[in-house]
């Protein structure tokens, strides 16, 4: 069955994590309700670091030269460890109705590997996921795209 998907596009600006994670809660929420379609929000961020579940203030390898930066850290309710966003960088929140489309956690995880695998196999770059302990997608020994979700209620 074919479903539709709204985008928000807010890519041309830089939006704070908080505002962009406010966006992101009222679109859930929405969605949990049934009344808006799957969506699927695109950011930049001022510079931030998150934290999920799994990360503490000790990843950070040189907490000197993070308060030199002046980004932002934000605690973060998704899975995963420390991550970081900032300008330049296009972060892509998808709010799907997981259950309704059938996907548990771990599926939806590789579902969203393989399409980036897919889009960088676009522009001809070799990228790849699964990698034994880790999410996200990978070209080589580099991590080009990092993924962290939070699934509550079957949305997300």
């Amino acid at each position: 069955m074919l479903r539709s998907l709204r985008v928000i596009n807010l890519a041309s600006t830089l939006t704070h994590y908080t505002a962009g994670l406010r966006l992101q809660d009222s679109v859930v929420e929405e969605r949990r309700q049934g009344l808006v379609d799957d969506t699927l929000i695109l950011l930049q961020h001022y510079p931030v670091y998150t934290l999920g579940k799994r990360g503490s203030l000790s990843d950070f390898r040189t907490p000197q030269k993070l308060i030199k930066t002046g980004a932002e850290i934000c605690s973060v309710p998704r899975g995963g460890e420390l991550t970081f966003h900032g300008p330049g960088q296009l972060v892509a929140y998808p709010i799907i109705g997981v259950k309704q489309a059938g996907l548990g956690a771990r599926a939806y995880v590789e579902g969203l590997e393989d399409s980036i695998i897919g889009c960088l196999a676009n522009y001809g770059i070799n990228a790849r996921g699964r990698v034994p302990g880790a999410t996200g997608v990978w070209v080589g020994e580099r991590k080009i795209a990092a993924i962290g979700v939070r699934i509550s209620h079957g949305v997300r």
